[in-house]
């Protein structure tokens, strides 16, 4: 693979990550709907209607988490500093998503079978596993 195809997949990580910060304030703003939009369960919604504080301090959380990831992501192409532990922390991340990404296999196996898996979780799945191979390319590129 060549660098600048290897840098190109590493930048497109870093900024799914920061897609992904960026939709927290838009779904937290959205409110109630917004969140089954989705995909979040009932609960979730309806949390986020009776305790908004509570609720802004997650999407806080998660974004700040995300954000993180990116800026991970582009010090592994030096578009920024360097930042502490980034090897590691690179991997930490490719396992995160990758993990995350695993789903995928139920879900495809039981598409259609039941009503708690839909498409678009097959889609977040399979977004979060191709974040996670992303950033397995972030962390090997470190190396050098």
């Amino acid at each position: 693979m060549t660098d600048k195809a290897t840098r190109t997949i590493i930048v497109a990580g870093g900024v799914g990550s920061a897609t992904i910060a960026l939709l927290q304030p838009v779904i937290y703003l959205g409110g109630p709907t917004v969140y089954r939009t989705f995909g979040a369960p009932p609960y979730i919604a309806a949390m986020r209607a009776a305790e908004p504080f509570r609720m802004a301090m997650w999407s806080t959380f998660w974004f700040v988490l995300f954000l993180s990831f990116a800026v991970y992501a582009f010090s592994g192409v030096r578009l920024t500093r360097r930042v502490p532990l980034l090897r590691p922390v690179l991997v930490a991340i490719a396992v995160i998503y990758a993990v995350r990404g695993l789903a995928i296999v139920p879900q495809l196996v039981w598409l259609g079978e039941f009503a708690v898996t839909r498409a678009r979780d097959v889609a977040f799945s399979a977004f979060s596993m191709l974040l996670g191979l992303s950033y397995a390319v972030a962390a090997r590129q470190s190396l050098r």
